[in-house]
């Protein structure tokens, strides 16, 4: 029991350390914007939680839309992801931005809760009602595209490098933790609603349900902007040489650094590694292997005490140590998911579980260490150039790799490997298709601590 105690009061000091460094110690004055960060982007989480991914398509359903509907409106998402390409050539060009992008996410958040939520409510006819819901989703993600790189190089501003692992690893703990508790509120919520037929006149219990959800996400969206004006603003460094401040050089810029994309190319092969996959493996766990929904919630139940008890102790080695090669260790522990998943069959879904553990004990430091590769060697000019690229290449990649994914399930249909009297459908072996590019991965990640190791030794 003494023992006990013990243990838990180091953990309890720990994390006091941790959050002490992040967002209290204000050596640099900024301590209060990092505060303003991190409250900031958890308003702005626990916003999209209620108005983006499953409650944004139960709001499209309860609108009679259909599949070919939803679809384009995915890939009309994605699509939108690019217009980042216009941030550089838009905010490069002023001092100070504070002021635009606060505007400019108070339009977006106008749009994306408000107009949209009231849409179905209108009294339209269907195709009408569709056609206005893709406009406004167009001008929203939009909106949120080119802000996007402008708040990312703001924000940087108030986070040095000594103090991002330890803010990240808190963001991340919190972001979790607060979401999965939101996520579950908001589906007990809905269910309420929808089992009990409660509605207002002229609404379904659905519809009910989700504009009663978007009042907190106003206030979400209100606290969201307000936080964020506690961040300073300095003045943005920008190239000696005018030319490369402007057009086609703005934006290419980053492509001659060579130690920068160095860095992004990590995370762009992990998002074409990760995205493959799809949601081929959940049809494959529902459809194949029969397993309940109730079973797979288990995810939700595992994930959080896991990510609450880790995700300080990765962050810790991450700021300690040589935050490369932890991240290439994290690698090989996330690869057993994927080698697990391969032998999920209706007789053993026990190993879906083993898989879920394995995940959730390695993906906080993978998730903390790619966060950081893109501001790794950024330079301090012209920011949003190099964070909008990044961003689009990132776009690129996850289209691509759900594009291979989806081709490769097409290609294979029907076809059944026999491995040692182990029978696996296509839905399992594309898992060792990702086993194996995340191990090429891993050993690239290796060459390039190595590389930079070298570096550190002959300066």
């Amino acid at each position: 029991m003494k023992a006990l105690k013990e243990s838990v009061r180091y953990r309890l000091k720990d994390g006091y350390s941790l959050v002490h460094d992040a967002v209290v110690e204000n050596g640099d004055g900024k301590a209060r914007g990092r505060r303003g960060i991190l409250a900031g982007n958890l308003s702005l989480n626990l916003l999209n939680n209620l108005v983006t991914s499953t409650y944004f398509t139960s709001l499209m359903l309860a609108m009679d839309a259909d599949d070919v509907y939803i679809s384009c409106i995915s890939m009309l998402i994605i699509v939108c992801g690019f217009f980042q390409i216009f941030a550089p050539l838009i905010l490069e060009r002023l001092g100070r931005r504070k002021a635009l992008l606060l505007t400019l996410r108070g339009i977006q958040h106008f749009l994306n809760i408000v107009v949209i939520g009231v849409i179905p409510l209108m009294p339209w006819p269907k195709e009408i009602m569709l056609n206005v819901f893709m406009v406004v989703v167009f001008m929203v993600y939009t909106l949120n595209a080119i802000t996007t790189p402008g708040f990312s190089g703001w924000h940087l501003q108030s986070l040095p490098y000594a103090k991002r692992v330890n803010f990240y690893t808190i963001q991340n703990m919190s972001s979790q933790f607060l979401g999965l508790i939101l996520a579950y509120v908001a589906g007990v919520f809905l269910d309420f609603f929808e089992n009990n037929v409660i509605s207002f006149p002229g609404m379904t219990p659905t519809i009910t349900a989700l504009v009663l959800m978007r009042i907190l996400a106003v206030i979400l969206a209100v606290s969201e902007i307000w936080f964020y004006t506690w961040i300073r603003e300095d003045p943005y460094e920008k190239d000696a040489d005018e030319r490369n401040n402007r057009g086609i050089r703005l934006l290419g810029q980053p492509l001659k650094n060579k130690a920068y994309m160095t860095m992004i190319s990590v995370q762009l092969l992990w998002t074409l590694n990760s995205t493959i996959i799809g949601p081929h493996f959940n049809v494959y766990l529902i459809d194949d292997v029969q397993m309940s929904y109730s079973f797979m919630m288990l995810g939700g139940l595992i994930s959080l005490p896991i990510t609450l008890i880790v995700t300080p102790i990765w962050g810790k080695l991450l700021h300690r140590k040589n935050w490369v090669s932890i991240m290439g260790i994290g690698m090989i522990g996330f690869s057993l998911a994927y080698l697990l998943n391969i032998f999920i069959t209706s007789s053993t879904q026990y190993m879906y579980v083993l898989s879920l553990i394995a995940c959730y004990m390695f993906s906080p430091c993978v998730n903390i260490a790619i966060l950081q590769l893109s501001y790794l060697k950024l330079p301090p000019q012209n920011t949003t150039s190099y964070l909008s690229l990044c961003a689009i290449l990132v776009q690129v990649m996850t289209l691509l790799g759900t594009f291979l994914g989806t081709q490769f399930i097409m290609w294979t249909d029907g076809v059944v490997l026999n491995v040692f009297g182990f029978e696996m459908v296509n839905k399992q072996y594309i898992n060792m298709i990702q086993f194996t590019g995340l191990w090429g991965l891993i050993f690239y990640v290796f060459h390039i601590n190595r590389k930079l190791r070298q570096e550190q030794e002959n300066e």
